[in-house]
Formats: C-alpha cells, sequence, structure tokens
C-alpha cells in the first residue's frame, strides 16, 4: 500500500509525526523513530516535493525551523491511515495462505495482551 502512495516506511513515519505532533522538527522525528537524520532529511524533502508537509520558522528561534503537514498532506494522511485501517483487518480476519496466516498469527501474538 505504500508502495502504491510512493511512500517508503520512513517517509510514512515522518509524515505520521508531522501531522500528529505539532510541532515537531527533524531531529525530534530521527529521535522518536530510530531513524538517521540524513533518512530523515531525505523524507522530508521528497514529502515537501509532493506538498504533504511545509518547513516553518520555529517560533522564537528563527535559526530551526518546525515541520506541518498542508492542508493536502493532512487529508493524504488520514485517508491512507483509514484505508491501512481497513487492509489490516482484512488480513487478519481473512488471511490467505499458510505463509500470511503465519504472519497474521504472529502479528496477533505481539498485539495482545
Amino acid at each position: 500500500m505504500l508502495r502504491d502512495e510512493r511512500l517508503t516506511w520512513a517517509s510514512y513515519d515522518v509524515l505520521q509525526l508531522a501531522a500528529g505532533r505539532r510541532p515537531v522538527d527533524s531531529r525530534m522525528i530521527a529521535d522518536v523513530t530510530g531513524l538517521a537524520k540524513p533518512t530523515v532529511t531525505l523524507a522530508v524533502k521528497e514529502l515537501i516535493t509532493r506538498g504533504l508537509i511545509c518547513r516553518l520558522p520555529r517560533p522564537g528561534d528563527h535559526r530551526r525551523s518546525v515541520l506541518q503537514p498542508t492542508p493536502a498532506g493532512l487529508r493524504f494522511t488520514l485517508e491512507l491511515r483509514a484505508r491501512m485501517s481497513v487492509a489490516l483487518t482484512e488480513l487478519v480476519e481473512h488471511p490467505a495462505g499458510e505463509a500470511q496466516n503465519n504472519a497474521v498469527v504472529a502479528f496477533k501474538r505481539c498485539v495482545s495482551p
């Protein structure tokens, strides 16, 4: 699904954090996700180029910047999250084939209390 939307896991993580934690900067994203700073930088550039996030001066410190979603980026994030939820529910409720069934069993073990 991410590939269809031209996203990597790194760019998905950056977009989700920019949409959900405001204000957020690249350093915080790297700390929260464990991604290398250059990986975050590449994802940020890609998302800015696509018009999904923008960089703004940090209030009170114009030497640094914060990231926030554009209106299009926020819509995209909400739509993608909803589609991913539907796809995951479908996978868990109706696994197809032994390999997928094994993956679903492993996933359920990870998320079950």
